[in-house]
């Protein structure tokens, strides 16, 4: 008797590599502490992307929208791979891949000797995250900061001001991830969109300034961005009285990092819905209120 293998539904997003169209709408496909997002061709691990490779996608989305039939090894290659001549082993390849990125649940792809695998995980449709709910955590990067005159001490004060503030939001915000400086050093004297910064670096903040070092006085201004709108979160105009150099870029660093720290916490605050704070040394439950008052 001849078996005419049954192909799974259509799946809800576009498969990339073979031009198949499933229904529409953005939803996703929840399995364990997994979820996969078609739209966004991604794979998130207890919310954090977790990097596979394009074809062990298009494997694994086969295989979760299968309903938990079994899918043929021949029927798997041409779908992953339509129009392209390819040896079995690619796809054991990307099999492979899979179970080592799913870890202790790798169980969960069933291989049928001689015939092909089988998706065993209970599986849920669900709305998806967001890009920066899944993958920014509470986070900021400090921008270098821009020299404003002619002074030839300018540069390397305004690089201490932006390696030194660094430095301290690392302890005045703790549980707060700070960019190192030699990764923010990569957009000096570069035009910058803060909402790409935000992508790239995957952070939920930016600091950045000027300085501007004149005969008497040092007048700094800074502003901090929250990355995925790139609205100004605060601003503030800081001047100082020129005096020993290296007094008076602690004493900048220091204010400055007091009043981005607390401006931090409370956007983080606002954003988990605790409004009742007014300074993030009232309460210390939560990580993300947790702040050092630099004296």
């Amino acid at each position: 008797m001849q078996h005419t293998e049954r192909l799974p539904k259509p799946l809800p997003a576009r498969l990339p590599g073979s031009g198949q169209v499933g229904t529409t709408g953005r939803t996703a496909t929840r399995f364990g502490r997994f979820e996969l997002q078609l739209h966004e061709h991604r794979l998130l691990a207890d919310g954090e992307v977790l990097e596979i490779g394009s074809r062990a996608f298009d494997v694994l989305a086969l295989l979760v929208g299968s309903g938990g039939a079994l899918l043929s090894k021949a029927m798997m290659m041409d779908q992953v791979w339509p129009d392209v001549a390819v040896e079995e082993n690619n796809l054991q390849v990307q099999i492979s891949n899979l179970r080592r990125a799913l870890g202790d649940d790798r169980g969960w792809i069933v291989t049928v000797p001689g015939r092909g695998y089988r998706f065993t995980a209970p599986v849920e449709m669900v709305q998806p995250l967001l890009r920066d709910e899944a993958t920014r955590p509470f986070s900021v990067m400090v921008l270098p900061f821009v020299a404003r005159g002619s002074d030839p001490t300018l540069d390397w004060f305004v690089d201490g001001i932006t390696d030194s503030l660094t430095t301290d939001l690392v302890h005045a915000v703790p549980h707060c991830r700070v960019v190192a400086h030699a990764t923010a050093a990569r957009y000096k004297c570069q035009p910058v969109d803060v909402r790409e910064i935000g992508r790239e670096q995957q952070v939920r903040f930016v600091l950045e300034g000027t300085v501007l070092l004149a005969e008497r006085h040092v007048r700094v201004n800074a502003q901090l961005i929250e990355t995925e709108s790139g609205a100004s979160l605060w601003s503030e105009r800081f001047d100082q009285a020129r005096g020993d150099v290296l007094r008076v870029q602690d004493e900048i660093v220091m204010r400055l990092s007091r009043m981005a720290g607390v401006q931090m916490v409370a956007a983080e605050a606002e954003r988990a819905g605790h409004d009742e704070i007014t300074e993030p040394s009232d309460r210390l439950d939560a990580p993300w209120q947790r702040v050092r008052i630099l004296s």
